[in-house]
């Protein structure tokens, strides 16, 4: 039901328009390249840009951070 009445209180907020315009095309600024990848630039001012984008999922060997594993 929570989501249900955010819904319909977001479509009937003022302000809202039947027919909004297209969204715009994010600028050159609104990217950052790694190499050969080009990926967006976060969305907090505070971090800039990452040493390095996120890796696929699974793609990190498990391993506790901060502890080396026995031999």
């Amino acid at each position: 039901m929570s989501l249900t009445r955010t819904a319909a209180w977001l479509l009937t907020a003022d302000g809202r328009i039947e027919d909004p315009p297209p969204p715009a095309v994010p600028g050159p600024r609104c990217l950052t390249a790694h190499g050969d990848l080009v990926t967006a630039r976060p969305a907090l001012a505070e971090f800039d840009d990452y040493p390095f984008p996120a890796r696929p999922w699974g793609g990190d060997a498990p391993a506790w951070p901060g502890l080396t594993p026995s031999p």
